[in-house]
């Protein structure tokens, strides 16, 4: 089964973490939540009866990550790192049948709770003394049961006052 047809593919995501630096290693451990998204599947009517469904997907949990931060120059330091997540799933389907002004609707709630791990690598720019902007990409190295694989692009920026 494609779940990609049957459930959005695309989520905003907000990771709040703390670390703690040793040297360039540095150890994080996090919460993150999605926005909540919606796919519709499609809708038919026969005989003046409208049969409809759509599923909603949300997902939150936490990590744990390491890192090592290599400085290629003044300016230009690259991270590689690897992150372990515990991920609840927050997912149900509707299908609903209309008739004139009567409306059914059935929901099953399908979530659940998994786990993954993700490797990837930071690039990140010194623009001046307090500013700096960076780039990253995650992908899964033990995807969600299920999955293929989850990918993840940062961008950040960050200024110190």
């Amino acid at each position: 089964i494609d779940l990609g047809k049957i459930y959005e593919e695309d989520y905003s995501l907000l990771d709040f973490h703390i670390g703690y630096g040793i040297s360039n290693s540095f150890f994080e451990l996090g919460y993150f939540d999605s926005s909540k998204e919606s796919k519709n599947l499609g809708s038919i009517t026969i005989n003046g009866i409208a049969l409809s469904a759509t599923t909603n997907t949300s997902f939150d949990g936490w990590r744990l990550g390491y890192g090592y931060n290599y400085k290629v120059n003044d300016k230009f330091t690259l991270t590689p790192s690897i992150n372990y997540y515990e991920v609840d799933i927050k997912a149900n389907a509707v299908i609903t049948v209309t008739s004139g002004s009567n409306t059914f609707a059935a929901t099953a709630d399908l979530g659940g709770s998994d786990h993954m791990m993700d490797a990837g690598l930071a690039a990140k720019y010194q623009v001046s003394d307090n500013a700096n902007i960076g780039l990253a990409y995650l992908t899964t190295i033990d995807p969600l049961q299920d999955t293929d694989r989850i990918s993840q692009v940062q961008i950040s920026g960050a200024y110190q006052f």
